[in-house]
């Protein structure tokens, strides 16, 4: 006698639901610790970074956590409105990801500036490091389509209903706040960009973990397999109603 599968999918909502928080947390210690120069240029970066050795390496840790639960954020959002606004979910979350995966080619850029600051290299490797088309694309890429990705995602958020409209605003909103902070070198609105998005993923995880298993999976848990007796067996029944 076979015994029955165990169960798993609450405990998938479960771990979904954490990085969706989780992920966006990582992103915005990162944006806060981050040290903040004015100009992205070997002269001043370098030795922004080598003032703040230590911050520059805890946000080593948090780039490796970002980059492994990013796409896991990117997944629960789309499976939360999916139902009901699959076109609009599958856009935001093909962008999203697409931007989001480009974050190691960033933190590479972060880990060279700390090895130069910390070793006394030649700050010009950097600026050709940076100046590189392959690094050019991937930073264009992560910006417009993380950017792009994660407003249409909030977006879906609100048009599914999948949680209070607020919560869909608090993405949007927060990641078009975070990009002004970026381009404005201003790091308060970046943080505030942050905690505005974060709270719109907290509202979101709840929804996940309040989502029934069968409606979660996008599809019913278990089917009868489909086979011609099947079939028969069903006309029969119909033919003597």
């Amino acid at each position: 006698m076979r015994s029955q599968p165990v169960d798993l999918r609450r405990a998938r909502r479960f771990a979904i639901a954490l990085c969706v928080v989780a992920a966006p947390v990582s992103v915005g210690v990162i944006r806060t610790i981050t040290p903040v120069v004015d100009a992205d240029t070997a002269a001043r970066v370098v030795p922004a970074f080598a003032d703040h050795l230590g911050a520059v390496r805890v946000t080593f840790v948090f780039d490796v956590i970002a980059a492994m639960l990013l796409p896991f954020l990117v997944m629960g959002l789309y499976r939360l409105t999916a139902r009901r606004v699959p076109v609009l979910a599958a856009a935001g979350a093909v962008l999203a990801l697409a931007g989001w995966v480009m974050l190691p080619f960033l933190a590479a850029q972060d880990i060279l500036g700390y090895e130069l600051a910390r070793a006394g290299g030649d700050p010009a490797i950097w600026d050709r490091f940076t100046a590189s088309p392959a690094f050019a694309a991937s930073l264009f890429i992560f910006i417009v389509a993380h950017e792009l990705g994660m407003v249409l995602l909030g977006v879906a958020l609100w048009r599914s209903r999948a949680v209070a409209a607020w919560a869909g605003a608090a993405v949007a909103v927060g990641t078009v706040a975070h990009l002004a902070g970026v381009v404005s070198d201003t790091r308060a609105v970046d943080v505030i960009g942050f905690a505005v998005m974060i709270a719109g993923c907290v509202a979101a995880a709840r929804a996940i973990l309040a989502t029934p298993d069968d409606e979660w999976d996008l599809r019913p848990a278990a089917t009868a397999p489909h086979t011609a007796a099947a079939d028969s067996v069903t006309a029969g029944a119909a033919v003597t109603r």
